[in-house]
């Protein structure tokens, strides 16, 4: 592969304080709460998104890079995303409670 570097994944490192957030989450979920009422709770509560403070470069149509900073502010699309996260779905494969 020519311009492709590997990246080295990172090691997981259990975290309890976001564990106990995605479970609540996926339990709300569950329980049929939307995910805008989820992101709004989290907001609420004052529970950053992971990348609050980071500058994401968002590619476009043509290709043309733009920096957007994340703000660390819960949508529905981002509460989404980390419930369909592969990490995230096999850590909730082990929690019974989760399961349907």
């Amino acid at each position: 592969m020519t311009g492709l570097t590997a990246r080295t994944a990172r090691p997981v490192v259990p975290n309890e304080a976001e564990q106990a957030i995605i479970l609540d989450m996926a339990r709300q979920k569950a329980a049929g709460v939307s995910l805008t009422r989820i992101a709004q709770d989290l907001n609420r509560c004052g529970i950053p998104t992971k990348r609050r403070g980071e500058r994401l470069n968002i590619g476009n149509i043509k290709g043309q890079c733009k920096i957007k900073p994340a703000f660390g502010i819960w949508s529905a699309g981002i509460v989404l995303k980390c419930l369909t996260n592969k990490t995230v779905q096999a850590f909730l494969a082990t929690h019974e409670t989760i399961r349907q």
